[in-house]
């Protein structure tokens, strides 16, 4: 081989891979151009997610207590978590008669009766639904709103309310069961997820209610 030919061929190669690197440059551009396009349309397109508020922000009404707690376990009851009061609470609550509290516990919404520990101390019992609507565990550190709560108010379920007003009789027999009672069937009808469930919760309820079958009427009897 010649030297000309030689350099012919030098000089094809070379023009070759430039060619190839300015093809790659050109793919490369137009692949980032199109990713920063779908990037901007999609900007424009798809709404801004705003931040969800933390349970730690200060809630939209005054609360006559403002705490930082953590769950504990019960001392005396394996499988049961707690929250001890703090001492300026406990001395500014109620001495005597049903205590109960509302408010918010890591945000979520709940309404607890207020507990004895022993030597003056006061808790609030706090069940697993709850923690799991509030998306609290053991040791987490959380803030809890809370004022005082009338002991005997009850707010019934949607599904359990239509019951009772479908069904006099239920309505009467109802109304003989203590706030306490009450408490615990709305509370069992309550904690179904699923409207259809509390339905069936709730003409249970009734059914055994009208049948003298409910545990506290069988024990009563």
């Amino acid at each position: 081989m010649t030297l000309r030919s030689r350099g012919r061929k030098d000089t094809k190669n070379t023009e070759i891979q430039a060619f190839i690197s300015l093809f790659r440059d050109l793919f490369i551009f137009n692949k980032l151009k199109i990713r920063y396009l779908e990037g901007c349309c999609l900007k424009n397109i798809l709404p801004m997610r705003r931040p969800k508020p933390t349970s730690m922000a200060q809630p939209e009404k005054p609360y006559s207590w403002d705490i930082g707690a953590r769950l504990e376990p019960h001392p005396g009851i394996s499988g049961y978590q707690i929250i001890i009061l703090p001492q300026a609470v406990i001395d500014e609550l109620p001495a005597k008669g049903r205590v109960r509290v509302k408010g918010l516990l890591h945000g979520q919404a709940f309404s607890l009766a207020v507990h004895s520990l022993g030597q003056g101390d006061k808790y609030l019992m706090v069940g697993s639904a709850l923690r799991r609507a509030a998306k609290i565990r053991e040791g987490m550190l959380f803030r809890v709103y809370f004022d005082l709560a009338d002991p005997d108010e009850l707010i019934l379920p949607v599904e359990f309310e239509e019951v009772l007003d479908a069904e006099p009789e239920f309505k009467k027999v109802w109304a003989s069961f203590t706030p306490g009672r009450r408490r615990s069937l709305c509370h069992y009808v309550s904690s179904a997820k699923a409207s259809e469930t509390r339905i069936k919760r709730s003409i249970e309820c009734m059914e055994k209610a009208l049948r003298g079958e409910l545990y506290f009427q069988r024990t009563r009897s």
